[in-house]
């Protein structure tokens, strides 16, 4: 689908609606896959940090933050496309886009 983001599990790599794509790290890869085995509904941050095979602390929490910065801009830079991972105030993140993971 040309407007539907596909995460290859396979490969690491996160391929934007018309084609481009990135190599992303295992942490982003674990996220990405995360966000995406759920779109559309808010995902907890203490279960994306369970995704993240790491426990829920206060520092914890704030590093899930800058992953997903830090992705935000990768995927902007690199596809020339904003990643489509919303907010949720206080809960988690939300992929609010068509997607899938291919594995």
């Amino acid at each position: 689908m040309d407007d539907e983001w596909i995460y290859d599990a396979m490969r690491w790599r996160l391929i934007a609606p018309g084609g481009r794509g990135l190599q992303l790290s295992l942490i982003e890869s674990q996220l990405i896959a995360c966000l995406l085995s759920r779109c559309g509904e808010v995902v907890t941050r203490e279960e994306l940090l369970r995704c993240l095979y790491q426990p829920c602390t206060e520092t914890r929490s704030r590093n899930l933050d800058v992953v997903v910065s830090r992705l935000r801009k990768k995927v902007e830079s690199r596809c020339g496309q904003k990643l489509p991972v919303g907010t949720a105030r206080g809960l988690g993140y939300v992929f609010v886009a068509r997607g899938s993971v291919v594995k």
